[in-house]
């Protein structure tokens, strides 16, 4: 039996604290309703990824990296998915709007992240895949895009295997975007905008366990988290006749295209506005991919 994750988008933690805040009034004690977590300073109140309310400031939404899998929708979510479906074509999107679709014969969907149900495991063949259609809502300025993943094959002569990518050959438009893990076990993304490449690079990180990937685009700054921990400027890293030279910021978003999101493969020489060809499979798993209309809080 395929285990159901939750798509409430019930706040109970709102409705237990206004309960709360309404017996505690009467009695002036403001500051037990402080350390409860109710906001006297006028900050916005707003549901974390674990579907808990919480107060961050400046408009913020918290998401925190060691929750064991994201399955909530909350008011940023514009796709989420779980990857739950048994055995059929789609990928399902928990907000109905965004349905995907796998390409290929070989991938699977087997156990996940501890206690979250299914992912789906890529045979690192190039030729299985999954993706995501092209849809007005990907014309983001800024965002977010976080995910789960598992390394299982090691590189076999390329240098880099592609995790999630919206992207196309050349530069000629903007707001390509790309996650890839590359030939020294570092994790990077890339935003291209007309002409020039962005990228930023984590510490090389292990095969054979999970790790929680979050990306912030647009303003102030391109940002890559791999298991809680911002990505520090660096220098180079040279796979072959691939330079990556890290560290590079920009301000653009992942706007100005028309491309489709492909998971589990690189679109970097696909056509544009097309998911094919693919290259650089991943050989790995895949689990709780979500796509925010704004930046997210992916840090410890």
């Amino acid at each position: 039996m395929i285990r159901q994750r939750s798509r409430s988008l019930a706040r109970p933690g709102v409705r237990r604290g206004a309960t709360l805040l309404l017996l505690l009034l009467p009695l002036g004690i403001f500051g037990a309703c402080a350390r409860m977590g109710f906001d006297t300073k006028g900050t916005d109140l707003r549901v974390n990824a674990s579907g808990d309310s919480s107060h961050v400031e400046n408009d913020g939404v918290t998401s925190p990296w060691s929750e064991p899998c994201t399955d909530r929708l909350d008011p940023l979510t514009l796709a989420l998915y779980t990857l739950e479906e048994g055995g059929g074509p789609a990928t399902m999107d928990l907000t109905g709007i965004h349905q995907g679709s796998i390409v290929g014969t070989g991938i699977q969907r087997v156990p996940g992240i501890p206690g979250c149900g299914q992912a789906l495991q890529f045979p690192h063949t190039g030729t299985d895949f999954a993706t995501i259609p092209n849809h007005p809502d990907w014309q983001r300025t800024s965002g977010s895009v976080d995910l789960w993943v598992r390394f299982d094959t090691p590189f076999q002569g390329e240098h880099y295997q592609g995790i999630l990518s919206r992207d196309a050959a050349g530069t000629t438009k903007a707001g390509h975007f790309s996650i890839q893990r590359v030939c020294n076990g570092a994790i990077t993304a890339r935003v291209q905008a007309a002409g020039v490449s962005h990228e930023v690079c984590s510490d090389p990180v292990a095969e054979g366990e999970w790790h929680r990937v979050g990306v912030n685009f647009g303003p102030p700054g391109l940002e890559l988290y791999v298991d809680g921990q911002l990505a520090a400027p660096s220098s180079q890293i040279i796979c072959g006749k691939m330079v990556i030279d890290c560290g590079g910021q920009t301000r653009e978003g992942i706007d100005g295209n028309d491309n489709p999101w492909v998971i589990g493969a690189s679109a970097r020489t696909s056509g544009e506005g097309l998911a094919t060809p693919v290259d650089n499979p991943l050989g790995g798993l895949v689990d709780s991919l979500r796509i925010s209309s704004a930046r997210r809080a992916h840090g410890q």
